[in-house]
This record gives C-alpha cells, structure tokens and sequence, in this order.
C-alpha cells in the first residue's frame, strides 16, 4: 500500500540526505493502517518536494521520554536527547500526544533505489 504524509523541512531533508532513519508520528487511525513493506511517499511542506522510502519498522511508545530513551538521537539525525525531546515537544504539545500514542516508523529512502534501477535497466526505443 502507499501513503501520503506531509514532512516539515528540516525532517524531509534529513531524511532525503541520509540523516535520518526514522520519523515520528502519532499513532492515530491512519498510522494504525502501515504495514512492513508499505510505500510512503513523503512531501515537503516548504517545497512540496517529494520522496518515496518504505516502511521498515515500526515501534509504538507511550510518551516521547520512552521513545527517546530506547532509539538513539541518531536514527533521528540529532547529537543529543535534549535536542530531540525539545524538536518533539515543538511538534507535538504534550496534551495532544497524550490523546494518542506515538509510532517510530523506521524509514528506508526507495527514491535513490529506484532512480538507480531505471538508469541500469535497459529501454527500447521505438
């Protein structure tokens, strides 16, 4: 299945640079509906840019200090806990992440495969 999410900025280019391996959601209805092996294709708010990555992983917290305290700020394409809780709490004020629980979708960018696999192939030309 393929889905379709807004990113802001500076996730969507961390994301497209390699940065960044998985982006933070809250898991409502529609996150409920990913699969392992789902297609999303991400669009970037500021320049409507989009990129394709595939659902490798998925992990469920109940509140951000879990789901900071179990991933490296890495894998999110930061240096430290601190910033990543303070980049967390600006997505998402704490009374409204409260109402749901909150999914890790492990991300891999297919955009780069993909481009790579059509200039390998072969076209015939008519």
């Amino acid at each position: 299945m393929k889905y379709t999410m807004q990113s802001n900025y500076i996730s969507f280019n961390k994301m497209k640079n390699s940065e960044r391996y998985v982006d933070v959601r809250l898991f409502d209805k529609k996150r409920q509906q990913l699969k392992i092996g789902d297609m999303i294709e991400f669009v970037n708010t500021t320049t409507h840019e989009k990129l394709l990555m595939q659902l490798q992983g998925i992990a469920i917290f109940e509140k951000f200090e879990d789901m900071v305290d179990y991933l490296t700020p890495q894998l999110w394409g930061y240096d430290s806990k601190e910033e990543l809780m303070l980049r967390f709490e600006r997505l998402y004020p704490t009374e409204t992440a409260s109402k749901f629980n909150l999914v890790g979708l492990f991300v891999k960018n297919m955009s780069s495969e993909l481009l790579e696999k059509m200039r390998e192939e072969k076209y015939l030309s008519l």
